[in-house]
């Protein structure tokens, strides 16, 4: 029988030549059962520092009387000896702990081991985080004293037991090539997953999946649209609407005027085609546009949903659609429709698989993909929660579309893309995000339906999504990177040896690839010498006619070597394609997947030839040319940026629906009300303002920080304006910034003295993605949350976890940057204000959606306090004042009055 030592220790650092350990924890595991435990703390030694004390809430007293590891290295050794030994991260706890084994005079550990970070990253693909905390979460494991050996020890070990389980529930198909797979896992992990070959099923006894190649997957069902045969009329009262809501939804008065707006907008022919919306956060605008979608959609004319992100898709299908089919009699049926390349192709992952990879970081993605096989079906790959989705793996194995398909291929039946689009036939409701619906202009295909119904949610974020999907450019890094791979795969080469080519092919192809080589060479010597040049040397640089007309007959003879290249090139990738299209016939599978392969690389110098083209040598009044350098690299990004692709008329997807509701929080500016429809180029557009849902003279408060005019915006202020903050606030705080910079600054001047308090700062850029950030921050009744960008919108918190937000500088954008420069230049020239007709605008809508983070429900409070005199005291304070509602008591004053103000307002909640 095979006893399994799961450990964990606790350590001074992570040098076991310096560092010591001072918690050791072990738990055994027998048949799936643990049948022992052993812990002990451990004088170090030395001291704790105050960092390593508060993770682990051991203090130096804690250890003070506790045995040294001399003391008890003699019944660790004996404790795990003859064992397997098992650890989270198993790197570092066994090289440490036979480090200190070693130290003491005992022999070292010549154990068997296993890894659960890799064996959770392998059966629990989804996964959001591998961290102990996380996975013990997410699987719903008790973890009550995380950072302690014995409590690390002992959730480890229910890891390792549902990891055992979820092995055993694997197919034998599947379990046979995750063994061919594992030979690079850490230490003895692979073996550990060949002995289950002897313990697993075939395909045909788990009735949800099929096999086909040696994989295993989940079989598809196809359900056709469920009419409803109940005869029903959209009710327009509010007594109407609360008979179908019968208790199951929380109806708000608010709600009452959306619905209709968007029920008539789609069902009367006299509207104009585009109805703004502006409807405040909190006040139900989801289930407000998908009730009375209801009415309407069917999968002929389905409703299209166009989201500001991945994750607002999901949130509609998974949570906001089931709670609208509880109440309304035609069910609304959705899918979420995401570009090709987000889906796995199943052709090309076989594929991968018969292609031997001594690269472990490849071979661990296919025993995961392998394992998710068997779970997803959807084949959406954004279900692996990656964040290194971009891994050129990846892009081998994801979908380019159905054309590429082989129909005599296995996997052509289960294909995922194909049945995505066959469920789409059966949906009254798309969901897709904003950059998918500006790519639809570029599609040879719109993918789209012609439908009369559109509703563009976040809506104020389509202008930008419209001008970044515009864009046309060049990132070098990657062009080198891509002609690089070339050079050392020697791939183009070996193509050129299949037999069905003809010998001025087989030339053209060597041609092509001494071109590639001459082709970065160009590249890096205009880098180089722009790179050289004094005036290039910003983040970016906008390139301007009559400053082109500047540039030295060096640089000139450079742009045209590299001109003259890239039109070599592309007059031999025509020969080449012609070639391979008048033998199509003749090729293999394989031979055509590397065709395939060619095509994407002659589209890659087709497009930066392009670009160069127009960067160099055209200009249009409306399009950018900026240079966005990459300091550490010296490599370069030539972009063209439109500033009138935000216009939606001239974008294939308009012409194609027949309504369109924008909605969103932040519609309109207060003296504004066009800033969108001027943006969007619908000027004609219907606008209009839902009522406001809540009471802010009692549930809000915003206070404006007076302090000199020098001060304002300095790190210096800020930090002892925050300090000063969070010494009369126990509760979590959000602090929003402008710049990264200041934010970092900040953190550094605090941090530390906080965490001394037992008070943690969580920072964007430094404490991990935003979605963990976020989870630390909701699990802390005392935390402290850094944001810029991201953080300013879109938080959905609890209703008691965020009661204050700092608003460090007023959002305006930095007039210096070439690019917003570059803007502002443009709106002058069309005859529009820069500062009232842009800055302003956005400063002010950005403020909303800060201060939108506070109060969600009419049972909400929230204090927004501005560190920023400007609001209070400049020409434009008035205006940007009303940004926000008017019944919000607004007040200003120095520290001292900050205090009294905090102490008032939530005082008088707790009353």
């Amino acid at each position: 029988m095979t006893t399994y030592a799961i450990v964990d220790i606790e350590t001074t650092g992570t040098n076991p030549k310096e560092d010591r350990i001072f918690q050791f924890g072990c738990v055994f595991v027998e048949n799936g059962e643990i049948v022992g435990r052993f812990a002990t703390m451990i004088h170090p030694g030395r001291s704790i520092s105050p960092q390593i004390q508060h993770l682990t809430h051991t203090t130096n007293k804690d250890v003070r009387h506790s045995p040294y590891f001399e003391d008890v290295a003699p019944t660790i050794y004996e404790l795990l000896s003859g064992t397997v030994f098992v650890a989270h991260n198993i790197h570092f706890d066994y090289r440490f702990l036979n480090a200190e084994l070693e130290r003491c005079g005992c022999e070292r550990l010549q154990l068997k081991g296993i890894d659960t970070v890799e064996l959770a990253q392998i059966l629990f693909p989804t996964e959001i985080s591998f961290r102990l905390s996380d996975l013990s979460e997410s699987l719903g494991l008790a973890h009550e004293r995380p950072h302690q050996a014995d409590s690390d020890a002992e959730v480890t070990a229910q890891l390792f037991i549902a990891l055992e389980q979820r092995l055993a529930s694997l197919p034998l198909c599947t379990i046979k090539e995750l063994s061919r797979l594992s030979k690079t896992l850490s230490m003895q992990t692979g073996e550990f997953i060949a002995k289950y070959v002897q313990y697993s099923k075939l395909p045909n006894q788990f009735p949800e999946l099929i096999e086909i190649e040696k994989i295993a997957l989940q079989k598809q069902h196809l359900a056709l649209f469920d009419y409803t045969l109940q005869e029903s009329n959209y009710p327009k009262s509010k007594q109407a609407k609360q008979k179908w809501v019968k208790g199951k939804l929380e109806y708000r008065a608010s709600q009452q005027s959306l619905m209709n707006a968007i029920y008539k907008h789609y069902t009367e022919e006299t509207p104009p085609k585009d109805l703004i919306i502006e409807s405040e956060t909190g006040s139900g605008k989801t289930i407000g546009y998908l009730f009375p979608a209801s009415f309407v959609a069917t999968p002929d004319q389905p409703l299209i949903i166009s989201t500001a992100s991945i994750l607002l898709q999901h949130q509609l299908l998974q949570q906001d659609i089931p709670k609208v089919n509880d109440v309304v009699p035609q069910h609304l049926r959705a899918i979420i429709m995401k570009g090709k390349s987000h889906y796995l192709d199943l052709e090309r992952f076989a594929q991968s698989l018969k292609e031997p990879t001594p690269v472990k970081q490849v071979q661990l993605f296919q025993m995961m993909l392998l394992v998710w096989l068997t779970e997803t079906k959807t084949g959406d790959l954004d279900e692996l929660n990656l964040l290194s989705i971009n891994h050129p793996y990846f892009e081998s194995i994801s979908h380019r579309g159905v054309e590429h398909l082989q129909p005599e291929n296995p996997f052509y039946e289960v294909d995922f893309l194909r049945f995505l689009y066959a469920q789409a036939k059966q949906s009254n409701v798309w969901i897709t995000n904003h950059s998918f619906l500006a790519y639809e202009s570029q599609r040879e295909v719109p993918l789209l339906p012609e439908t009369p119904y559109l509703l563009i949610d976040e809506a104020h974020h389509l202008p930008d999504a419209l001008e970044k999907t515009a864009t046309k450019q060049v990132n070098t890094a990657q062009l080198l990177h891509t002609i690089q791979a070339i050079d050392q795969n020697n791939w183009l080469k070996k193509w050129a040896e299949t037999d069905v080519l003809d010998t001025e092919v087989v030339y053209a192809v060597d041609l092509y690839e001494q071109l590639l080589a001459q082709l970065s060479e160009s590249i890096e010597d205009l880098n180089t010498s722009f790179y050289a040049d004094n005036r290039f040397i910003v983040d970016e640089f906008i390139l301007t006619k009559e400053f082109r007309d500047t540039l030295s007959a060096t640089k000139e003879r450079m742009i045209q070597k590299l001109m003259q290249t890239l039109e070599d090139c592309l007059v031999i990738q025509q020969r080449i394609m012609q070639s391979t299209a008048n033998n199509k016939s003749l090729y293999l599978a394989h031979e055509l997947e590397e065709i395939e392969r060619i095509r994407a690389l002659f589209q890659l110098i087709s497009q930066a030839a392009d670009v160069f083209q127009q960067w160099f040598y055209q200009w249009q009044p409306t399009v950018v040319h900026r240079l966005s350098v990459r300091s550490r690299s010296k490599t370069l990004s030539y972009e063209l940026i439109d500033f009138e692709a935000s216009k939606v008329r001239q974008t294939v997807w308009y012409k194609r629906v027949k309504r369109i509701v924008y909605l969103g929080a932040t519609m309109t500016v207060p003296g504004d009300k066009k800033y969108l429809a001027r943006k969007l180029g619908i000027l004609d557009a219907q606008i209009k303002v839902m009522p406001v849902a809540f009471d802010y003279q009692t549930q809000g408060a915003l206070f404006v920080l007076s302090s000199p005019e020098e001060e304002t915006g300095k790190v210096v202020s800020i930090t002892e304006a925050i300090r000063s903050i969070l010494m009369n606030y126990k509760e979590s705080v959000l602090v929003l910034f402008t710049s990264h910079q200041q934010l970092q600054e900040v953190y550094q001047a605090l941090h530390f003295e906080l965490l001394q308090n037992g008070r943690e700062i969580f920072a964007q850029g430094i404490g991990g993605s935003r979605q963990k950030l976020l989870k630390k921050f909701t699990q802390s009744k005392s935390a402290v949350l850094f944001g810029a960008d991201s953080f300013w919108e879109g938080l959905d918190l609890p209703a008691d976890q965020l009661k204050l937000l700092v608003v460090t500088k007023l959002p305006f954008e930095n007039p210096k940057r070439p690019l917003v420069s570059a803007r502002y230049h443009y709106l002058t020239k069309v005859g529009q204000n820069p500062f009232k007709q842009e800055s302003l605008p956005k400063a002010m809508i950005k403020l909303r959606q800060g201060f939108g983070r506070l109060i969600r429900s009419s049972t909400d409070r929230g204090m927004m306090i501005v560190l920023d005199e400007r609001m209070d005291q400049a020409k434009y304070a008035s205006k940007i004042k009303r940004a926000f509602p008017p019944e919000l008591v607004i007040k200003s004053g120095n520290l001292r009055e900050l205090k009294q103000a905090l102490a008032d307002f939530f005082n008088h909640e707790k009353k």
